[in-house]
């Protein structure tokens, strides 16, 4: 018994060596990895205040306004402006052990993501903020920038005597009588998120978050919906809006059906009344105030003049989102982040779109950067075609829509118009499509 006694002793003892030895090592391995990272901030982020892009660059370009607009897309003084607005929200407090990064170095972070769609690890090395910081930098801006932007400039017309300004300028501008607005979408590439399935991969072969919006008739966004899954079609992410729930339920204030604007003498006693509509693509199903294009099989003379005159109209939409992807490149990279900060950062760019719109129009969109017609009522493609080889725009030539009474009443408004008015593109074996589509 006392040998037994000992031996279990002696166990212990072992047991208890081995114990300590494998505890004196781990601590070791420990020690030896805190050692290897016993850096409060590396040298050279710690100099970011002396060299990095916003305290050396964004300060010479002040002396060079051209260039600095091209760096910020908005002059210096619009940048302040919206600094200003944006402080309160992002703003941080400085503490014993660092300053914190200052309202305008965070916006001027988030522009130059929006701008260009660089990488966050591209970035830091520019700013010379750590990735994980400009990461949250990027998404609070953004969020600031929609809560403080967006109510205040997109709005949806909620009167009358709104949507008819609107219809007016539709007429004014592309010749289009009682249209309220061109309603189409537009697919944000996103990387898969993780244990979605195909819920966001669409139909172009890529994973995506719907944008779906109405635009008026000077390219600004009025109404937009982000974050839909990209298997849904455009008429199912309308379906699923709160537009369209208050358009059926007749809350808009749309206004009544309303003569159409002939002046051909030989005309004056016909008077057709129709309703007032908005124009999309043949995603959308055809309503009293949704209207679509004819279907390009068997097409009457009637049916393309109404179809050239509606692609006219639609082209608010595609000038609308050919700026914002040619402005803010970040529409033409894949947004690696979750669907939900996908979803801000895409509110925030279509908020600074139409602040910019509004603030600097003569920066924000030059000369020629839009479609315009000229005297000869020819259509001159925006510069932003060209550059923005890869915006999508959706060809509107697609069959499907059924002839219906609504159609054939909308035939009746340009029936009028002789067949020299209908510009051909090249050839002319298309009446109505001068557009250069791209699936």
């Amino acid at each position: 018994m006392q040998n037994e006694s000992l031996d279990i002793e002696e166990n212990f003892a072992v047991a208890a060596a081995c114990l300590s030895i494998a505890n004196t090592v781990t601590v070791a391995r420990r020690k030896r990895r805190r050692g290897q990272k016993r850096m409060w901030v590396k040298p050279w982020i710690a100099n970011r205040e002396c060299e990095g892009s916003y305290h050396k660059l964004m300060k010479e370009l002040e002396q060079d306004p051209e260039h600095y607009k091209n760096y910020m897309r908005m002059d210096l003084s619009t940048f302040e402006e919206l600094a200003t607005k944006l402080e309160p929200l992002v703003e941080k407090c400085d503490t014993q052990m660092r300053n914190a990064i200052s309202p305008r170095e965070q916006l001027a972070v988030t522009l130059r993501f929006l701008a260009t769609g660089e990488t966050y690890t591209s970035l830091q090395y520019q700013f010379r903020i750590n990735k994980g910081t400009i990461c949250q930098i990027i998404l609070r801006v953004c969020e600031a920038i929609s809560e403080t932007l967006s109510y205040e400039y997109i709005k949806c017309p909620n009167s009358v005597q709104q949507w008819e300004d609107i219809a007016q300028k539709f007429w004014t501008k592309w010749q289009l009588p009682n249209c309220l607005g061109a309603i189409d979408g537009k697919h944000v590439r996103i990387l898969h998120p993780p244990g979605s399935g195909s819920d966001y991969f669409n139909y172009k072969g890529f994973f995506s978050i719907v944008l779906l919006a109405i635009v008026g008739a000077k390219s600004e966004f009025m109404y937009a919906d982000v974050g839909c899954q990209g298997r849904i079609s455009d008429g199912g992410v309308l379906r699923n809006t709160d537009f369209f729930k208050a358009l059926e339920q007749k809350k808009l204030n749309i206004p009544q059906p309303a003569e159409l604007p002939i002046d051909d003498v030989n005309y004056e006693d016909w008077r057709p009344i129709i309703p007032y509509y908005f124009v999309g693509d043949d995603a959308f199903s055809l309503s009293k105030h949704l209207m679509k294009p004819y279907p390009n099989r068997g097409q009457s003379e009637s049916q393309r003049i109404f179809n050239y005159r509606l692609s006219r109209a639609r082209r608010v939409s595609e000038n609308a989102f050919g700026i914002l992807s040619s402005k803010f490149r970040v529409f033409l990279s894949t947004l690696c982040v979750k669907p939900e900060y996908a979803t801000s950062i895409v509110h925030a760019a279509l908020a600074l779109h139409k602040y910019l719109l509004c603030k600097c129009p003569n920066i924000y969109t030059l000369p020629g950067s839009v479609d315009t017609q000229n005297g000869e009522g020819d259509i001159i493609d925006g510069d932003w075609r060209s550059t923005v080889e890869s915006c999508i725009i959706q060809n509107i030539n697609i069959a499907g829509c059924n002839y219906t009474r609504m159609q054939h009443l909308s035939e009746i408004v340009f029936v009028n118009m002789s067949t020299d008015q209908v510009r051909c593109h090249g050839n002319g074996k298309s009446c109505f499509l001068r557009y250069q589509f791209q699936e």
